[in-house]
């Protein structure tokens, strides 16, 4: 699913939560996106991605000038 971009999504802090099924997860190396509000490079900044690398789960979030990334090793198994 894609949701064009709109102002009001600009937010200066807040909480994402969320809850999926993991089927099956891929393998490691290859990530998976569950939720992103990203662009290319860092631009306007404000970026977050949440995504799967294996059964690793990755939250990534970019400012104007950096990115960070968190993740938790074994976080997820299929179902």
């Amino acid at each position: 699913m894609s949701i064009p971009h709109d102002t009001d999504y600009e937010l200066a802090n807040g909480t994402i939560s969320l809850w999926f099924k993991a089927r099956q997860t891929p393998s490691t190396g290859t990530l998976q996106g569950i939720f992103s509000k990203d662009s290319m490079h860092f631009d306007t900044g404000g970026h977050v991605s949440i995504r799967l690398d294996g059964d690793d789960l990755e939250v990534r979030h970019q400012s104007l000038t950096a990115s960070d990334t968190v993740s938790k090793a074994d976080a997820v198994t299929e179902h």
